[in-house]
């Protein structure tokens, strides 16, 4: 089951770099728009095999962990810290960083001193705004976390991405019509990604622990079906969502056979397994958005 097959490594790092190889064609040619939708599918393909490669174990998972800085201008440091919190205490509100969103979007009726009600009320609209800042955000952070804690390695390969960005890509007509729309596309279609399999699913109130972690992640965590071979592409294997949380040293590719292990457990052992549709997923997450946007304060 962890074992990596290399046909699949190479057909993984082969379909990135010919996303970022349409990019730079389409650039080239003068199609920026091309250019800045496939740089975007680019930035998405390098962040999901820099996740799968920084959990996994072994040579080739540890030769591989800088991909992240390189490919994708994300510190491997920085994402560990915060990703590892995620898997060990998915949910847990003031623990999950994944959960800390407000006041941009409000996941559960705020306080009334914490709340925004003049853009809560509306969050089912903008959602989309704060999501396509995610690569941006993410970004400065890997860049304070390699600078302040010296890790010079990882301070170098993010030098190197943005300097092979700035040669593939040269000119303040590219940062604009290129880099800078690939970038928040990009944002938007990671957060949308990671986002739907956890924020309409169970959040837990009352600290970490208190239900057995298994049962946890299927109560935090929800799967989706893809509807078509480019959305099983774009999913990056974060469409198994509850697969990867219980096994994420696995390689993801493994992660359909082991589908139908877990399905046949959670029966088994009288849990819910929840997968849906890929746009059902994605409605349930902005009719949650709407639910809250309409709910009273919450004192508690």
């Amino acid at each position: 089951w962890f074992k990596r097959n290399p046909f699949m490594e190479a057909g993984t790092l082969s379909s990135y770099l010919l996303t970022m190889t349409l990019a730079v064609a389409a650039a080239q040619t003068g199609q920026l728009w091309l250019a800045a939708l496939m740089l975007a599918v680019s930035n998405t393909s390098a962040g999901w095999i820099a996740h799968d490669y920084i959990h996994g174990r072994g040579w080739w998972p540890m030769l591989m962990r800088g991909f992240g800085e390189l490919g994708g201008g994300m510190s491997a440091t920085w994402w560990s810290d915060k990703h590892n919190i995620h898997h060990a205490l998915t949910n847990v509100v003031g623990v999950d960083e994944d959960l800390m969103v407000d006041p941009a979007l409000f996941l559960w009726p705020p306080s009334a001193e914490n709340d925004n009600p003049l853009v809560r009320r509306i969050q089912h609209l903008y959602w989309f705004f704060p999501y396509s800042l995610l690569f941006a955000i993410w970004r400065i952070d890997s860049v304070k976390v390699a600078l302040n804690r010296k890790l010079w390695g990882e301070a170098g390969r993010l030098l190197a991405h943005y300097g092979i960005l700035a040669a593939l890509f040269p000119g303040f007509t590219m940062f604009r019509r290129v880099l800078l729309p690939a970038l928040f596309i990009s944002g938007l279609l990671t957060a949308t990604i990671v986002t739907v399999s956890h924020i309409s699913e169970d959040i837990f109130f009352n600290g970490p622990h208190k239900v057995d972690f298994v049962e946890n992640q299927l109560r935090a965590t929800r799967d989706f079906d893809c509807s078509n071979p480019l959305n099983e592409y774009l999913a990056g294997g974060m469409n198994y969502q509850i697969e990867h949380h219980l096994f994420p040293t696995m390689p993801r590719y493994k992660y359909p056979a082991l589908q139908k292990v877990l399905k046949k457990f959670a029966s088994e052992n009288n849990l819910t397994y929840r997968t849906e549709s890929d746009w059902s997923i994605l409605r349930r997450t902005v009719n949650m958005l709407k639910m809250v946007a309409k709910a009273p304060v919450d004192p508690r």
